[in-house]
């Protein structure tokens, strides 16, 4: 019985039955440019948006020791490759943009092999890597890191170099500078910080210094296997690197470091595209059974890349064309419009003048002739009539005299401004209410804006305000007359207010004046009000709107 009992257990170990539980092997987050984030839920793939990713897959694995880990991202690199094994040392080439170019990991796994119980006792082990350098480099970053939370141990550094085999003669050979560690704040000391270095990580106290008989190490003591830190300098080599050429990175090493049970597999620039991450591991002793797993992965194609982007871009550009000419032409058109309008409103202002000429200058030519036959007629007949007549001759004189200043005011195009046309009926009201019993009162601001008014708009509106101060003048009687200009928004307000006995609106109205005021502020678009105060006199209003 016993000898069957044996057999039995002997078939047990031979089958696998008493190998224990299977290993697993589980992706426990994604750090996605940086960023982590959890898995997505079972049978879920990862979405991305568009542009380029670096993509860190963080495994763990249940095997009580080592493991033999391979990664896959299929569509992307279908290599199989070794994930970040132990602590690492790691080169990126960067463009101007401080965009990733390429990315070159060395693991630094168990033992090297120079290490002796102790970093005191060990030596360093020289180490050469050749790198290539790509397309657009500007700068280059080497970087130290303790790896995942769970590696732990020791590992030290020194004499980095970026060497150019090539170099020619009185160039050098290393372009990294400070690659003694013989510069910085406190070298050696175990808080020190070499010159271009800086310390990196979740727990920066894992970086620090010691000092061995050959100078300075840059070192990495890990024992808490919960967090990570790291080392990293950044460098822009003076002359630029050249692409395509082929440097070689150096550097001494000693390291004693204990695998953990996380491993991470890091691409970058990972473009739109469709691709399945796959990770495979074994144990490195006991049983052959092993673990895996996969993930999907979607990196969404950008605008540019879309299937109808081009069709639709065609489309565009021959609409944006047919657009372009059809704006051509409508600005050729609106040119024309332009120039057709200013023609007509020239003619305008010459038909304006010309008629202006003919009924105001043209009546005070004919009573000046007039006036002065009647002077010639009774120069000897009549001394005292004739007196009046020259006075009357006077008079005409200066009004058209005052006739021609409007007429010049209005044609000139340098009064074309709202701030001209303050000013001016500021002095056509002192002129008008000069030597009579009228008290005129001025509400204009002192200062206007230079709103552009054309000359018929300029010469409508003196001639409307005019009007309006003259009736004032002639049938308000002794009073106070104010002249009020104010700017509402988008339109440009006249008042002018008489304290006077008023009159009857029916009665004047069959008049001309009010009848003319109302047609010039019609024929520039404006409107004219009058109104009658509560407590006696006459106001009168005109309102034109202002161009935006």
């Amino acid at each position: 019985m016993k000898g069957v009992k044996q057999a039995a257990a002997l078939l047990l170990i031979a089958s696998g039955a008493l190998a224990g539980p299977p290993i697993t092997l589980t992706l426990e987050s994604v750090i996605i440019d940086g960023v982590p984030n959890p898995p997505p839920a079972a049978g879920q793939p990862l979405r991305l948006p568009p542009g380029l990713h670096r993509l860190d897959f963080r495994l763990r694995h249940t095997a009580p020791g080592p493991v033999k880990l391979r990664c896959q991202l299929g569509g992307f690199d279908d290599r199989w490759a070794y994930p970040g094994r132990g602590m690492t040392l790691e080169c990126l080439f960067y463009n101007a943009a401080k965009e990733p170019l390429s990315r070159t990991q060395f693991d630094a796994p168990g033992r090297s092999r120079g290490w002796n119980t102790s970093l005191e006792n060990s030596s360093l082990t020289p180490r050469r890597e050749p790198l290539l350098v790509p397309e657009g480099t500007h700068s280059l970053r080497i970087s130290l890191s303790s790896g995942d939370p769970d590696v732990t141990g020791i590992m030290a550094v020194d004499n980095v170099t970026v060497n150019l085999p090539d170099a020619g003669p009185g160039s050098r050979d290393n372009i990294w500078l400070n690659a003694g560690l013989s510069t910085g704040t406190d070298v050696g000391l175990p808080g020190g910080t070499p010159a271009g270095w800086r310390r990196t990580g979740g727990a920066p106290a894992i970086a620090g210094m010691a000092m061995q008989s050959s100078g300075p190490l840059l070192t990495l003591t890990d024992h808490d296997g919960s967090n990570s830190g790291g080392w990293t300098a950044l460098q822009t080599p003076d002359p630029p690197l050249q692409a395509g050429r082929v440097v070689t990175l150096s550097w001494d090493e000693a390291y004693d470091v204990v695998d953990g049970f996380q491993h991470t597999a890091s691409y970058f620039n990972v473009a739109s595209g469709s691709y399945i991450f796959r990770a495979v591991c074994i144990p490195n002793e006991g049983p052959s059974e092993g673990a895996s797993t996969s993930l999907d992965v979607i990196v969404r194609p950008a605008l540019t890349d879309q299937p109808w982007f081009a069709p639709a871009a065609a489309g565009l550009g021959v609409t944006a064309l047919a657009g372009l000419v059809f704006l051509a032409w409508r600005r050729h058109a609106a040119q024309k419009v332009e120039r057709l309008n200013l023609q007509n409103a020239l003619e305008r202002d010459r038909t304006r003048i010309a008629q202006d000429m003919h009924d105001d200058l043209g009546t005070r030519l004919t009573r000046l002739t007039l006036s002065a036959s009647l002077v010639s007629r009774d120069l000897e007949t009549d001394p005292a009539r004739a007196r009046q007549h020259l006075d009357k001759m006077s008079a005409t004189a200066t009004d058209m005299i005052r006739a021609m200043d409007e007429l010049v005011w209005a044609v000139d195009p340098a009064n074309d401004t709202l701030d001209h046309l303050g000013d001016y009926l500021t002095q056509a009201a002192e002129t008008i209410f000069r030597d009579s019993p009228v008290r005129c009162l001025l509400d204009i601001p002192p200062v206007l804006p230079s709103i552009p008014l054309g000359a018929e708009v300029r010469h409508h509106l003196f001639l409307a305000v005019n009007e309006a101060l003259h009736n004032a003048l002639q049938h308000a009687g002794p009073c106070v007359v104010t002249l009020s200009l104010r700017l509402d928004p988008g339109a440009l307000v006249i008042t002018i207010t008489d304290t006077g006995s008023g009159f009857d609106p029916a009665t004047v109205r069959r008049g001309n004046g009010l009848l003319n005021l109302e047609k010039r502020l019609i024929s520039i678009g404006g409107k004219c009000e009058l109104q009658h105060p509560a407590g006696g006199g006459t106001q009168v209003t005109l309102t034109l709107p202002l161009p935006d």
